[in-house]
């Protein structure tokens, strides 16, 4: 949803390897919003980046949701204004402000989320702690 809202790729001002996955699974580690995004869509962000799948939305949900916005009058309004500051603004628009890597872009990526394969080796499997996380019994639903 960020992605949609600003038109770009979340930029994580970091390769994505092994400690930007942990960052994100084990320390929630989420996109910066930027100021003037409507609190509606700020809530419904929210809900979808909520680390308890069963407490996200479903598609159908966000269908619903994005369905009601078109037919009231106040939300349009709001998200059109929101919409026009966005595009008007001639900032950078940066998702993380903070690169705990220690990276600066200067290895000629810009830290977006590309698909690609991902390197998995045990060697940095053991050197995350990925094999010493607890893992609560998961129960699959249809």
């Amino acid at each position: 949803m960020w992605e949609i809202l600003y038109g770009k790729s979340v930029n994580y001002n970091q390769g994505f390897g092994i400690q930007l996955q942990i960052k994100i699974c084990r320390e929630n580690l989420r996109p910066r919003i930027i100021e003037d995004t409507p609190q509606c869509y700020i809530n419904l962000m929210k809900k979808c980046w909520e680390k308890e799948p069963i407490k996200r939305p479903s598609a159908q949900k966000i269908i619903e949701i994005l369905t009601e916005w078109q037919n009231d009058k106040n939300i349009l309004l709001e998200l059109t204004k929101s919409d026009e500051i966005l595009k008007n603004q001639s900032i950078h628009i940066q998702s993380y402000s903070d690169s705990s890597d220690g990276s600066d872009g200067s290895d000629g990526s810009d830290g977006s989320y590309k698909s690609k394969f991902i390197e998995f080796t045990t060697s940095s499997y053991q050197d995350s702690g990925l094999n010493k996380l607890d893992v609560e019994d998961l129960q699959i639903t249809n």
